[in-house]
């Protein structure tokens, strides 16, 4: 098993249109090598922040929250993005929020993801990763 954490180096940005009460985060990080079968990609974060994430401009899952870990290996490209849209935002916004991004259209500022969101990680493993 091996672990990359993603907790560092988020891009934080502020709706204007809010006057700063609604902040949203962004990641980008390349496809890690030597990824193949058995090994697998796994996102790792709490339950609650895997169901806002959004992956390469597409929600990373809708789906009810037991587990901590989500397999990424479809998704990954080259160059992939992480997407923490502002809470309560529609899927619509979140998805104009994800093409202006990357068109650089939105200010940004380099920052570490707050402590609140927990840790944020990819796991290369051959089965579901069991992280403490």
């Amino acid at each position: 098993m091996h672990t990359i954490n993603l907790t560092a180096a988020w891009d934080h940005f502020e709706l204007p249109e809010t006057n700063g009460d609604a902040a949203g985060w962004a990641r980008w990080f390349g496809r890690p090598t030597g990824v193949e079968p058995p090994l697998e990609v796994w996102l790792v974060a709490t339950a609650e922040l895997l169901n806002r994430l959004w992956l390469n401009g597409l929600p990373l899952r809708p789906v009810s929250a037991a587990s901590d870990s989500e397999r990424v290996t479809p998704q990954l490209t080259g160059r992939n993005r992480l997407l923490l849209p502002p809470a309560g935002v529609s899927l619509a916004v979140a998805r104009g929020l994800d093409h202006e991004l990357t068109a650089g259209r939105i200010v940004t500022r380099r920052s570490a993801l707050p402590p609140h969101h927990g840790r944020v990680m990819l796991v290369i493993s051959e089965g579901t990763p069991v992280v403490p």
